[in-house]
Order: C-alpha cells, then sequence, then structure tokens
C-alpha cells in the first residue's frame, strides 16, 4: 500500500503550469502560434481574440492590480488554470471573500516550478518554489558562490523556516489548521492527501525542531545527506544540478489505544526520497564554456582588432589628406613641359610642294615650353 501511494505522492503527472513569458518569447510564440495556421481567417481571427491590444492591457492591469509584487519573468501564473490552491483555501478573484481567503499560503502566482528562473539573479534573491509533494511553497536562498563543471554558479538552498507554521507570523499562520500549528520543520500535507495525517520535512528532520530528532532512535541529520540544494547558473537562471530531498513522516494521535498511546503525539518518519538533477549534457555544459569562457574573450579581441582597422583607415585618410594638399600648394607651371606637332611649312606651299615631291613634307616636332 505504501509504495503505490508514495509513487502517487512524487510523481507531478501531467500539471498544465503557465508561465509569465518576456516579451521577445512571448512575441516569438504568438509567431509561431499564427504561422502555424493553415488559413489566413483562422490566423487573424486567433490575432484579435487572443493578442488584441486591449485584451493584453486589460489582462495587464488587472495583474498588476491585484498583486503587490512585480511579475517576473518564467513565474508560475497559472497551475491547472488557477492561481492558487483550492485545497489551502483559496476562491477566485471575483469571490466575495476573496480579500480575506487568498493569503500567502495558497496563492502561486510569483512562485517557480524550479525548473527555470529568471536571468541575472542576484545573491538577495529569495525564490518560492512549489511543487506538488510540498503541497506549499517553499522559499531557497542564497548560501554561497562557486564554480559547478568549471562554470559560475550560485548555491541556493532551502531557509530554516521552509516549513514552519506559527501563529504569530502573518506569512505562515494560514498553514496551521483550527488553530494548532506544527513543530518547527514540518509542513501539512493532509490536506493535499486525503486528509491522511501526513507531514512532509526534511529528511531526519533536518532544519527542525531538535524534539522531533530525540523522539526517534536512529536519526541523524547531517546538511550533506539531508539539506536540499539547487545549483544555479545566475546569468541565464538555469539550474545545474538539484537536490531537492523531502521526508514524509505520520503525525500519530492515538491516546484512545492503550497498546498505541505511548506514540502518542509522535511524528513517525515514514519515507524520505530525492528528487534530483545531477549534472546537464556534455552537449550543454560545452556550449556554456562557449558562452561565458571563450566568447566575452572572443568578443574583445574583434573589438580590438576593429578599433585598431578603424584608426589605421582614419590615419591613412589623414595622410593622403595632407599630402594631396602639400602637392597642390607646390605646382609650379614652369616645371610642366609638353610636346605638339607644329607644321614648319605654310599649308598652300605645302600642297604645291607635294603635288610635284616624290613623297609628303615630314613633319617636324617642335619642343614648346608653356611659360605663364
Amino acid at each position: 500500500v505504501c509504495r503505490p501511494f508514495s509513487e502517487q505522492m512524487f510523481d507531478e503527472g501531467q500539471d498544465m503550469v503557465t508561465m509569465n513569458l518576456p516579451e521577445a518569447v512571448l512575441n516569438m510564440r504568438k509567431a509561431q502560434i499564427v504561422s502555424d495556421v493553415t488559413s489566413p481567417e483562422e490566423a487573424a481571427t486567433i490575432d484579435d481574440d487572443y493578442f488584441a491590444p486591449e485584451v493584453l492591457e486589460e489582462f495587464t492591469e488587472e495583474r498588476d492590480k491585484d498583486d503587490d509584487e512585480p511579475i517576473r519573468n518564467y513565474s508560475i501564473d497559472l497551475w491547472n488554470g488557477s492561481p492558487g490552491l483550492a485545497h489551502w483555501g483559496y476562491v477566485g478573484k471575483d469571490h466575495w471573500d476573496a480579500d480575506r481567503k487568498n493569503t500567502p499560503c495558497n496563492t502561486l502566482q510569483g512562485a517557480y516550478d524550479g525548473t527555470v528562473f529568471p536571468r541575472n539573479i542576484s545573491k538577495t534573491e529569495i525564490f518560492k518554489v512549489y511543487r506538488k509533494a510540498f503541497c506549499r511553497t517553499l522559499p531557497i536562498a542564497f548560501e554561497r558562490e562557486g564554480e559547478h563543471d568549471g562554470i559560475k554558479a550560485y548555491w541556493f538552498a532551502i531557509q530554516e523556516n521552509a516549513f514552519e507554521s506559527s501563529l504569530d507570523d502573518p506569512s505562515t499562520s494560514c498553514y496551521c489548521r483550527n488553530g494548532k500549528c506544527l513543530p518547527k520543520g514540518l509542513g501539512d500535507i493532509s490536506p493535499c492527501w486525503y486528509n491522511i495525517p501526513f507531514a512532509v520535512s526534511l529528511p531526519h528532520f533536518y532544519k527542525g525542531d531538535p524534539a522531533l530528532v530525540e523522539a526517534v532512535d536512529g536519526l541523524n541529520p547531517t546538511k550533506e545527506k539531508h539539506d536540499a540544494v539547487i545549483i544555479m547558473q545566475p546569468q541565464l537562471g538555469i539550474p545545474m544540478k538539484a537536490s531537492i530531498r523531502v521526508q514524509i513522516s505520520l503525525l500519530t494521535n492515538v491516546s484512545f489505544n492503550a497498546d498505541l498511546r505511548p506514540f502518542h503525539n509522535t511524528v513517525i518518519p515514514l519515507i524520505w526520497a530525492e528528487m534530483a538533477v545531477e549534472k546537464l549534457t556534455p552537449d550543454i555544459v560545452m556550449l556554456l564554456h562557449l558562452l561565458f569562457d571563450i566568447a566575452p574573450y572572443a568578443q574583445l579581441g574583434c573589438v580590438y582588432v576593429l578599433s585598431l582597422l578603424g584608426v589605421s583607415l582614419l590615419a591613412t585618410t589623414a595622410l593622403l589628406v595632407l599630402c594631396t594638399r602639400h602637392t597642390a600648394l607646390s605646382y609650379d607651371p614652369r616645371k610642366s613641359i609638353r610636346y605638339s606637332t607644329v607644321s614648319m611649312i605654310p599649308f598652300p606651299l605645302r600642297k604645291e610642294l607635294e603635288k610635284y615631291g616624290d613623297g609628303e613634307i615630314r613633319r617636324e616636332a617642335l619642343l614648346i615650353e608653356n611659360l605663364p
């Protein structure tokens, strides 16, 4: 019984996620959709129905009005058609009590599914990640900087208060049911799984209440084995390696049974699993090295070469202009000698001589100096 249920719990299924895309990607996707349509009439209908300026403007204004924080690229907009989790009490925005019922605990807009993040990540970022097995969003924050596969990377880990629920904290009090909150390090997932008293945590109750560890023999929480970490490339926002480890525990309430009374109010670990992306493919790693290790130097080299060529062309042009101007200013007409042919015998007499002579009268070349 346990195995099929665990497989169902960690199987994300065929969930449909709608993300907020950058404008350039959205325009490219629009062009692809329109190009796939066979007839111009259908293409015009799609363009009018889905991409009309007034429709996009109305959607943008409604989204900006409802959200205090700016919408970021690749964040979740809808999950299976809803911007929130109904099992945590999310209602439609047109509901009369939506302002009170819709809380940070049941709102998904602005969270990420963990597969892609925005570009140019800073070290102060805190991302909310949602997966079906968590039954809630989990905050991850910057931990350290380093290199992975020889490429610059940021390590993001689940925060200490990721599974916390406290009546004193407005952002997590909505996870308390009937005024009762679970100990630190435990997240209630019973609303997502048929109200079975299950809780999610890091393995061996890592980052949880020490009392949870002391209540069960054999637990030894360590960061290397039990923490949840995502290694991201900050410029691109893509995960290079991920190790998301979660544990499922049973919440016991058996005071009515004398034999099981020793386990009353004890959190019993059942299973823990790891969802991991071990490494990128060699082709992607090679492209990343080309992008970050080779391309910047090649670009810088091209800039230097083009700059030198530009300076050389300007210098050559300036020298040619100066030399030409100097030659024009130093022109001396007396040094310019031309040659022309001049008849030494007048034309009428020449005709008479040719009539009685044996040949034509030879023309002599006369060197004439052109004087000013």
